[in-house]
Order: C-alpha cells, then sequence, then structure tokens
C-alpha cells in the first residue's frame, strides 16, 4: 500500500484519476490484516477464534494530514506521530473514503467537459449511477469512523479524523449523492454546458420538459442536500480543543455548496410555478435563487459591467480547468447553477414583459369599434389590458418563508469491515523453525510437516525471510508454543497515506493523495489459538473501542423532516441543533463568530462619532468665551483660553443641551421613516447628506470673517445646529439596529456546538449582539476620544474653523464605505407604518381597564391578561384593521416593556450631561497647566477604551462561568449606581473649590485657581464611563432584541429620545449651573439619579426574571402594510414550529 501510494503521487494530476481503483485495492488489500491485529489487541474473535497479539515496542506511526489549514501556503503540513493503532485504522479508512470520493469525481468530469462531444443520455446515467456509487461508499465509511469516535477518550492527533470532521464529511457526501440523484433528470445544466460548447453544431434545441410532480420532488430533494451541507458546515466550524482549524477551501466549498443546494431547490419551485402558468411566482422563486448565490439582481441584466466581465472570466476560468481536469469545481456548482438561472430568468421575464400579440390584437379590435371622442378611454382600456397580462413578481422574503422540508433518497448504510478468508488466516500460522530454539523437547505438533515447507509464510507478502535466520535463535523470552500457535515477529507494517477532501459533484479542486507515512509497529508477536488467553496492550488501543462496540445498523440522517418529538423539534432548517431546556440551564454560553462586514458598520459610525465628537468638543469655549485678545479665529495659544461669541456660560450650557436634546429628539422620527417608508440603509445616506449641510454651516459660523461679528457669527451657528442634530438623530437610530441585525440575519437562535476543548457549549446570539455592542461602543469611543482631543488642540493653536472642518473631512468617509459595501449588507425593508396598529391594539387592551381609582386601574392592567385578550385567535369579530398574528402581539407587548425602561433613562442621562458642560467649565476652575480645559472631560472614552475590553473579556465572562447572570435589568441599575456615585465626586471637587479658591463661591471669575489639579476629575470621568458600559450600551442591546423586528429603529430611537427628555429637563438646572449654587446642582442630581436607580430596580426586578422567555419569543410573520403577500398555511406551520421549539425549551 505504501508503495501504491508513492507511486500515485508521483504521477501526473491527469494520470492519478485511472490510478485511483489501484489504490483502493492496496486499501483493501492491506485492511484485513490491520483489522485482523486490531482483533488481538482487543477482546473480540477472529474467525471463532482468539487472536493475541504481543507487541515488543510502542507503535510508531507517522501521517501528513490534508485537511487541516496550512499555516505557510505551498507548504506540505508537516507529518503527525500517533503511538495508537487505533488511529492507524482512522486514517486508513479515511483515505479509503477519499478514495471513493475522488471516483466518484473522475466519473462526474466527462458531464462537464465542453470541449468535445456531449454524453448521450445513457452514458450520463451511467457516469451519474457511478458517482453516486462511490460517494455512498465514501459515506459509509465516514459515518463508521464517526460513530467509531464516540467511545474514544483521547484527543485525536490531528483535525483530519477528529469526530466532527468525518461526521460532517459523512453528510457532505451524502448531500452530494443527494444532488446526483437531482442531476441525473435535471436538462438545464446539459443545455447549458451545450451552450457554451464551441464544437457543438446542434444550435437549435427542443426546449426541456420537466412533468410537475419531479420537479417539486426535485427542489424538496435539493433542500434535504442543503440540510445535510449546512449540519457539515457547522461541524466543521468547531474543532476540538488542541487541534487547528480545518481547510478554509474546505469550510468554503461547504457553505458555496448549501448555498447552490437552495439556490437549485428556487429553481426547481420556479419550473414548478411556470409549468402551473404562474410565471410571476416562477420569476420570484429565480430571484429568490439568485438571492441564495449571493448575486443581486442587476448583477444578472446584459451589458458591459465590471461585475459581469468579473463571472465571465471566472466561467472561461473554470471551463479551462474543466479541461485540464484539475482544479476544477471549487465553487461547488455556484457557477454553473447562476448560468441556469439566469438562463431561465431572461426567458420568463420576456415571456411576463410580453403582451400575447393575440390578446393584444383581441382588444384593439374591441376598441376601435367605439367613437373617436372615447380614443382615451380606448388607450386606457388597452394600457389595462396590457397590466393585467403581466403577472407580478412576488418578493423572494414571500416565497422563502413557504419553503417546505427536504426529503430523503439516500441512506447511509453500514459499512462492512473486511475481514481476513480462513484460508488466509491458516496460511499465517508459520510452521516452526529449528532456528526458533524453543528449547529442548519443546517441539511442535506440526513438526513431522516441517520438512514439507521449504519457505514458511509470513502475515505479509515479502517478509518471508524475516522469520527464518540463519543466524541463530531470535526469540528468547518468547511465550511457549502450546500446539497450534502462531508467531510471528519482526513484522514490519506497510505505511499510507491521505487523501484530501472529496469535491463531487462539482466539487472542489482535485488533490494529490499524498502518500506521508512511516509506520512502525516494532516487533510484533501474533498467537493464534484455541482458548488462548489475551495479551491487550492498552497503550496500542489508546483507550479505544473493540469492534463489537462500535454500533452496527443503519442510521437515516433526516435534519429537515419534521417529526412530533423534541429531538427533531430542536433542529433547524439548516440543521443547527437548539438546545433543550436542560442545555438552557447547565451548558455555558459563548458568543458566536463575528463576521468582519459588522465591522466596517463599527468603523462607519467611528468616523460619525469623530465627526460629532470632534465638532461639539469645543462648543462650550466657543460659545461661553470671547475671542482673545488680538485672534480673528479663537486659537489662544498654550496658556491662553480659547473661545469666539462670549455669550458666557448659561448660554454656553443651554446651546450644548439644546443641540444635546435637538439631537436626540429626531431619533423618533428617523425611527419611524426608517421602519414605514425608507429602511435603515437609505435613512443612513440621507442622514448623512443632512448632516453634512449641518456641518459646512457650521464652519462658516466660525471663519474669521464671521466670528468676529458674535451675533451674525450666533445666528448661523445655530441654523446649523439645526441640521447637524437632525442628521446626527436619523443616523444614530438607524446604525446600532442595522449592526446587530448582519449577526441575527445569519444567527437567529441560539444553538448547540462543541467548542475547542470538545465541550458543548450554547452559541449565544442574545450574549453575541451584547459581545457586539460592547465592541461598537469601543468603536465609537476611538472616534469620540480621537476627534476631541485633536479638535481641542486646533481650536487651541489654529482656531475654531479647523476644529469644525476636519471632523466633516473624516466623516465623508460614512457615504463612501456606505456605497461600497451596499451588497454586503443585509438591508431589512421597510415595511409601512406599523404604529397605528401597535397603538391601536393597546388602547384596545386597556379598554374596560380604565378606572377612576388609580389603584384599580393599575390591578386591572397588572391581571397577566392586558395583552393577551387582544391576540387575534382570542377574538371572534376581530377589528378590519389587525391583519396581524398573535406572536406579534407579544413583539408588541415586549417592545412596550423596553419602552418603560427607557422611561428612567432620563434620570440616568442626567448625571452623564454633566460630563459635557458643567463639569468642563469646572476643570477652567482649577489647575491646568498647560492641559486645555475642555480636554480633560476625554478622560471618559480613554477609560471606556480601557474597561470595555476588561468587562467584555474578563468580568462578563467571570460572571458567567460562576453562574451569576448580569442581565440587562442588573446592569442598567449597576449604571444608576455608577452615575449616581460620580455625581458624588463631582459635587465633592466643587464643595473643595469654593472652600480653596481666593474669591470663594465666585471661583469662575477667580484670575487666579486654587491648588487642586484637574486631574482630580478623574474618578468622575472613570465612574460616567463604568456607567455607560452598564446602562447605554445596554440600552442598545436592549432596544434592539425587545423590539419587534419592523419596529427597531423607532424603538432605538425611544431611547435616545430619552436623551433629548434628559436635556429638557436639564434646562430646569441651568439656573443652578453658575456660582455659587454649583454644589446644589451636583447635589440634587446625586439625589434624584440615587431615587431614580432604586425606582427602577423595584420597578423591573420582576421583568428580570423573564429574559430568558422573552429573548425567544416566535419571531412574528406579520410584516406590515408594505407586506402583505403571504402564505397563511405556511405563517401557521412556521408559528407552530417556534412554539414547538419554546415547549421543548421550557420557555413557553
Amino acid at each position: 500500500m505504501r508503495d501504491a501510494l508513492k507511486k500515485h503521487k508521483r504521477l501526473p494530476a491527469a494520470s492519478q484519476p485511472p490510478n485511483l481503483p489501484s489504490i483502493i485495492s492496496s486499501l483493501d488489500g492491506y485492511l484485513p490484516y490491520l483489522l485482523a491485529v486490531d482483533a488481538g489487541l482487543g477482546t473480540k474473535p477472529l474467525l471463532d477464534e482468539d487472536i493475541n497479539v504481543v507487541l515488543i515496542s510502542t507503535p510508531a506511526i507517522e501521517w501528513r494530514p490534508t485537511l487541516s489549514d496550512n499555516a505557510i501556503p505551498g507548504k506540505e503540513t508537516a507529518r503527525v506521530k500517533v503511538q495508537s493503532l487505533e488511529y492507524e485504522i482512522f486514517f486508513t479508512l479515511s483515505t479509503l473514503a477519499y478514495a471513493h470520493s475522488l471516483l466518484a469525481r473522475a466519473s462526474l468530469h466527462p458531464l462537464y467537459v465542453t470541449s468535445g462531444v456531449m454524453l448521450g443520455a445513457q452514458e450520463r446515467t451511467t457516469a451519474i449511477t457511478t458517482a453516486t456509487k462511490h460517494l455512498l461508499d465514501a459515506a459509509s465509511v465516514h459515518d463508521y469512523l464517526a460513530r467509531r469516535a464516540e467511545n474514544l477518550s483521547t484527543t485525536p492527533p490531528c483535525i483530519d479524523i477528529a469526530p466532527s470532521t468525518t461526521r460532517a464529511l459523512a453528510l457532505l457526501a451524502l448531500a452530494e449523492a443527494t444532488l446526483l440523484a437531482v442531476l441525473k433528470d435535471d436538462p438545464y445544466p446539459a443545455v447549458v454546458a451545450q451552450d457554451r460548447n464551441k464544437n457543438d453544431r446542434e444550435w437549435m434545441y427542443r426546449a426541456p420538459e420537466i412533468p410537475k410532480v419531479r420537479a417539486h420532488l426535485f427542489a424538496r430533494l435539493c433542500l434535504a442536500a442543503a440540510d445535510h451541507a449546512a449540519q457539515a458546515s457547522s461541524l466543521c466550524q468547531s474543532p476540538e480543543r488542541g487541534l487547528s482549524r480545518l481547510n478554509e477551501s474546505l469550510l468554503r466549498y461547504l457553505e458555496d455548496l448549501r448555498k447552490a443546494c437552495r439556490a437549485k431547490a428556487c429553481r426547481f419551485f420556479g419550473i414548478d410555478a411556470e409549468l402551473s402558468g404562474q410565471t410571476g411566482n416562477a420569476l420570484g422563486w429565480l430571484r429568490c435563487g439568485l438571492q441564495e448565490l449571493g448575486i443581486e439582481l442587476q448583477e444578472t441584466k446584459k451589458g458591459l459591467s465590471l461585475s459581469r466581465l468579473k463571472k465571465d472570466w471566472s466561467g472561461r476560468r473554470e471551463d479551462k480547468k474543466v479541461e485540464k481536469g484539475t482544479g476544477w469545481g471549487a465553487d461547488a456548482g455556484k457557477g454553473e447553477e447562476t448560468r441556469v438561472i439566469e438562463m431561465l430568468e431572461a426567458k420568463w421575464s420576456k415571456e411576463n414583459d410580453t403582451v400575447s400579440n393575440y390578446e393584444l390584437s383581441r382588444c384593439i379590435t374591441a376598441v376601435a369599434h367605439t367613437a373617436v371622442a372615447y380614443t382615451a378611454v380606448a388607450y386606457t382600456t388597452v394600457a389595462y389590458t396590457t397590466k393585467m397580462l403581466t403577472q407580478t413578481v412576488p418578493p423572494p422574503a414571500t416565497l422563502l418563508s413557504s419553503l417546505p422540508s427536504g426529503r430523503e433518497i439516500h441512506s447511509i448504510k453500514s459499512y462492512q469491515l473486511p475481514e481476513l478468508s480462513r484460508q488466509s488466516l491458516e496460511a499465517m500460522r508459520a510452521p516452526p523453525d529449528r532456528s526458533d530454539d524453543f528449547g529442548e523437547g519443546s517441539l511442535s505438533s506440526d513438526d513431522d510437516q516441517k520438512t514439507a515447507v521449504d519457505v514458511p509464510i509470513g502475515a505479509f507478502p515479502g517478509t518471508q525471510a524475516d522469520y527464518r535466520s540463519d543466524n541463530g535463535p531470535r526469540s528468547e523470552g518468547l511465550p511457549s508454543d502450546n500446539g497450534s500457535g502462531l508467531r510471528h515477529k519482526k513484522c514490519p507494517m506497510p505505511t499510507t497515506g491521505s487523501i484530501p477532501y472529496p469535491a463531487v459533484p462539482y466539487l472542489g479542486p482535485s488533490h494529490r493523495l499524498y502518500h506521508g507515512s512511516e509506520v512502525c509497529l516494532g516487533t510484533a508477536y501474533l498467537e493464534m489459538s484455541q482458548g488462548a488467553q489475551l495479551d491487550v496492550v492498552a497503550a496500542a488501543k489508546a483507550n479505544a473501542p473493540t469492534l463489537e462496540n462500535v454500533i452496527a445498523g443503519e442510521k437515516n440522517i433526516d435534519v429537515a423532516s419534521s417529526s412530533s418529538n423534541a429531538d427533531d423539534v430542536l433542529i433547524g432548517p439548516n440543521g443547527e441543533q437548539y438546545p433543550t431546556k436542560e442545555e438552557l440551564e447547565t451548558l455555558p454560553r459563548v458568543v458566536g463568530k463575528v463576521h468582519w462586514v459588522i465591522y466596517t458598520i463599527a468603523f462607519i459610525e467611528l468616523c460619525e462619532r469623530f465627526g460629532y465628537y470632534g465638532t461639539t468638543a469645543v462648543f462650550v469655549n466657543f460659545i461661553q468665551f470671547p475671542l482673545p485678545e488680538g485672534s480673528a479665529t479663537g486659537a489662544a495659544g498654550t496658556y491662553g483660553q480659547p473661545g469666539a461669541l462670549g455669550f458666557g456660560q448659561q448660554a454656553s450650557t443651554a446651546l450644548v443641551l439644546f443641540n444635546s436634546f435637538w439631537s436626540y429628539l429626531m431619533p423618533i422620527l428617523g425611527g419611524y421613516l426608517a421602519d414605514a417608508y425608507w429602511g435603515r440603509y437609505h435613512t443612513i445616506n440621507v442622514a448623512i447628506v443632512i448632516a453634512t449641510v449641518g456641518h459646512i454651516i457650521i464652519i462658516i459660523s466660525s471663519i474669521p470673517g464671521v466670528v468676529t461679528n458674535p451675533s451674525g457669527a450666533l445666528g448661523c451657528f445655530i441654523v446649523g445646529l439645526i441640521f447637524f442634530g437632525m442628521g446626527v438623530g436619523f443616523f444614530k437610530c438607524n446604525i446600532s439596529p442595522m449592526i446587530a441585525e448582519q449577526y441575527e440575519h445569519e444567527n437567529p437562535r441560539a444553538t448547540v456546538e462543541i467548542n475547542k476543548k470538545g465541550q458543548k457549549v450554547i452559541n449565544d446570539p442574545v450574549l453575541t449582539i451584547s459581545h457586539i455592542y460592547m465592541r461598537y461602543y469601543f468603536f465609537i469611543n476611538v472616534g469620540a476620544l480621537v476627534g476631541q482631543i485633536s479638535m481641542v488642540y486646533a481650536e487651541k493653536y489654529v482656531g475654531f474653523w479647523l476644529a469644525y472642518t476636519l471632523p466633516t473631512v473624516l466623516f465623508l468617509l460614512c457615504p463612501l464605505l456606505m456605497i461600497w459595501l451596499r451588497n454586503k449588507y443585509h438591508r431589512r425593508p421597510p415595511t409601512g407604518s406599523v404604529m397605528s396598529k401597535s397603538m391601536a391594539t393597546f388602547f384596545l387592551a386597556l379598554k374596560g381597564r380604565v378606572s377612576l381609582n388609580p389603584v384599580q386601574t393599575w390591578r386591572n392592567c397588572k391581571d397577566g391578561e392586558f395583552w393577551e385578550r387582544v391576540k387575534p385567535s382570542r377574538l371572534e369579530n376581530k377589528p378590519s384593521w389587525m391583519t396581524f398574528d398573535d406572536a406579534w402581539v407579544d413583539e408588541v407587548r415586549r417592545g412596550f416593556q423596553a419602552c418603560k425602561v427607557f422611561a428612567f433613562y432620563p434620570i440616568f442621562w442626567l448625571a452623564y450631561g454633566q460630563m459635557t458642560n458643567n463639569l468642563v467649565s469646572q476643570a477652567a476652575t482649577m489647575k491646568l497647566g498647560a492641559v486645555p480645559n475642555d480636554i480633560v472631560h476625554n478622560l471618559n472614552p480613554f477609560a471606556l477604551l480601557i474597561l470595555i475590553p476588561i468587562c467584555d473579556k474578563f468580568v462578563y465572562p467571570a460572571l458567567e462561568k460562576a453562574g451569576l447572570k448580569f442581565t440587562p435589568i442588573k446592569k442598567i441599575t449597576g449604571g444608576f449606581a455608577a452615575g449616581t456615585v460620580s455625581m458624588v465626586v463631582a459635587a465633592v471637587i466643587q464643595h473643595s473649590i469654593y472652600k480653596q479658591s481666593l474669591c470663594g463661591k465666585f471661583a469662575s471669575d477667580c484670575d487666579t485657581p486654587p491648588d487642586i489639579w484637574v486631574w482630580v476629575q478623574a474618578p468622575a470621568y472613570i465612574l460616567i464611563a463604568l456607567s455607560e458600559i452598564f446602562a447605554s450600551i445596554t440600552g442598545l442591546e436592549y432596544a434592539f432584541t425587545k423590539a419587534p423586528k419592523n419596529m427597531r429603529s423607532l424603538i432605538t430611537g425611544v431611547f435616545w429620545f430619552a436623551q433629548a427628555f434628559s436635556s429638557a429637563i436639564a434646562q430646569a438646572f441651568v439656573s443652578l449651573a453658575t456660582d455659587p449654587l454649583l454644589e446644589w446642582l451636583y447635589t440634587a442630581i446625586t439625589i434624584i439619579s440615587a431615587l431614580g436607580g432604586i425606582g427602577f430596580w423595584i420597578t423591573f426586578k420582576s421583568l428580570d426574571a423573564q429574559e430568558e422567555a422573552l429573548n425567544a419569543l416566535p419571531e412574528s410573520t406579520f410584516k406590515g402594510s408594505r407586506n402583505q403577500e403571504v402564505d397563511e398555511e405556511a405563517v401557521l406551520a412556521e408559528q407552530r414550529r417556534q412554539d414547538k421549539i419554546r415547549e421543548a425549551q421550557g420557555l413557553k
């Protein structure tokens, strides 16, 4: 076998496929002997005889992995060394499975060659049947290894033979075999291939016909294949502890295969619809297929474009690979399926857009009989008839929501282990040799036959010399021969290599069969006798199961079919495993993988926050202090105080609070427009345009020619604030839901996975979204910190015009990135206004519960039936406006609870707001040295950059590990506490300033500051930072996870509106924002914050216990007024499925 693998590796790539049968023959010849040794090490008899293997030295086996990710591209992976015969079996059987997969690939290659004569129907069927047999054989071997690995207690030496990998490869082979059942009777790929064949002379062909029933069947088979590919991909994403990742090309191939299968299913549903005369639905299904393939519809249009040139170039490159026979099929058939769908889409679109000449002529003839005066009516009639003949194409989301489950056609059969024949086993009984010298008088019963045997027969051909020697005895110390034994010594095992993963039917690039092993089992003796004692060598078995412990029987993998038992209920549409009730309570929760696209949105927010905080950082000085003497720009040098308008602290506090109020009022409007009409992506772009106008106007108010006229500059500045705040508000309420939606779109539910340590964990999307928002807030504060510090120095040394211009320049990166990455983002469409329905539902629930006694009203609303009784299923005569389902009522209830939580946030923001105005003014009354007063508050973002990773990486995981659930309600309560303590610190500092200032309680008017350094404010800023982590980040997370999906921007706007309301409340404290009342200002806010935190916990501690159930609510299928076309039967089926999941998880 070793020689066969070496020869195969040295063959040219084109000559390797014909040599694969010889590889399989070599493996089949080696395996019976290897398994005989395995039987001797275990307790299973072989052919009713016990075998005892005695090892003199530990096996030393080397294999070269081919599925592991190689750290150095182009260099072969280093061999792994194992000392377990069990893993020798794993590597050998894996090699056998790979060989079968590559044989399947070789059988299919003629189907895709476009330079020669196309295969006939019989040849095509034969090739596909042969490939299917090899794939099912490969799946059988991989499945056997996966089941055998269940009882292993050791970590495999490499990822190639890990249990998750073998299970994934079994599912991959099953998925590809399922696809071949479809390919056998699918004429469209052959049509597309024939169209690309330059040597083809049959330019006219008959349109293929597929019976309607079979089209629907093929679609369900494709969905089953997609489920298997998805489950295989999920298994490959979580390598065991201590093992490297799988090769990236394998992971990419699995994901591409899943997409190609789902696209193929959509195509067959389209064929089914087209055969029924529903051309509009057929086109909709084709567009679903393009969406699954990740292709925008406009990319499929004819014409010259970069995307089309790239696609054509990729197609020609794939054709060349097919001609060479190497490296073809790496895209798992996505390219081929794209060509088929584009061909059908062009054909059916033309049919749908073109009015039948016969019908149109009948219409015109009928209208022609009317008088000339009715020409307009005639024209309208023709236009209306034309419109009626063109069918509406439904949106892809509506069709995809009605996808049925998959259907299986193949099952994985049990792999039958090869065994030595009795003749071979008996031939291995080597007769005693005189040179063995077992001792005088200890002759074997076979001695009388000794003279008849000229050459002893060894365990392996060509090893006879190892059993005889003329150099004297070589068997000292061997166990005695009891008359019927066989002894083999120095029996070297053949060496083997492994074959990379298969790529069938479209399959990844072809690979070489690698020989990479150096195997030496050491000096071994096999003793076979009736009733002989077994000597099991534990080191060689590595705690592996014996053959009789391997589960026998057939396991039919059908992850898509529905079942009434809980295990089937907890399997998702893509094969993912949902946690059970026990797993939810006991398994640790982990953060899922975050795609790089999410970080691009965070970077866009970084640029926007740089623009916002860089601009607003200098507002206080710009408004409060006058122009320094001799300066026309506001710059004051190292020790001077920069300023411009000179309207005092009260004016600056009022305008800063107005800007904050306006910026956080606009999210309500921006959120409503995004949810109802524009969508989040387009609303963000509109926000960028409006904010840019505001930036430009603010720059104009600060240029030297304008700033010298304070009144005019102030008017210009206020106009700029209006545009600036509107753009900021529209932006803020949409960017944070959009970033979390990118993850939720791919990972809607918690799933059970195996981590690198081999432990079961729950991949929790809520925890991951919390993690995303932590990093998102980190990006925010990078932009805030850099923007604030740099702009403060810009105003101090150059002028306010530069401090306003630089943030605008960086802000202009936002539209560039949004446009460049627009096709990468998941963009949830607007759904029309649902605000009226949610409010009507609320008032319907309130009907009959309002009493003149407020206590009675409160009790009526808290009886547990407030929302339940207005669910559509509970109403016999429901109102006409009630077009939603029960699940949407639950989502609205959850959204109202989030708004109740946000009702306490104005109190929290009251303490936070002091950081940007009054604490800046407080810093101006202390010793600054060369540090500007408005740079000190950058301690807040600086502290956030330190504390966010600490909380994210250490504090939160430690609490989770300790079993302490730091839920959102607890976090927000902690935020109130931290904010309260920060105001205590500010009050103490202000008291010290008044006490030590030469001017007493009028420290702001003093030219000489008290002997207190400004850095004593650091604890206040750090505590505010901690309160942000607990309350602000959690608030964004809460708004996203608790709002209905078609109201997320609006609910996020409500969250930000709390800050606007806080700014309005803060206006009442403006009269305290001056000497000598500043002590009372901070003390009053301290008391209010403390009472607010206590009240918050008392009010919502019961809601805290419902966190898990609230996050697991079934998703409503109500999409709003813009999405009315839904399959009611599919809607009900999906809701029943989600209810079963919640019930199985104990959340209902």
